[in-house]
């Protein structure tokens, strides 16, 4: 979770150029066994804002998880972000 204040804050800046930027941007992204990002795609966005997205898909991969138990294994997830102001 305290990875998601940092999208909102790319949202906040982006709401400057675009103030009635709004929407959802479903994201894929896989976490290896040491919590590293390996890598996110948007799946699906109602934003429709490439450099939102963009920022968005760069702050993701940079994230960083727990440690799993299970040698070699990856998790993927799909979660959906919605942006309002």
């Amino acid at each position: 979770m305290q990875n998601i204040q940092s999208l909102r804050y790319v949202y906040n800046q982006r709401l400057r150029d675009k103030p009635e930027l709004r929407g959802k941007v479903v994201c894929r992204f896989a976490i290896d066994e040491f919590g590293n990002v390996l890598m996110c795609d948007i799946v699906e966005s109602t934003v429709l804002d490439n450099v939102l997205e963009a920022k968005i898909k760069g702050m993701i991969s940079r994230w960083r998880f727990e440690k799993i138990d299970k040698v070699g294994d990856v998790t993927e997830i799909v979660y959906p972000f919605v942006f309002s102001s």
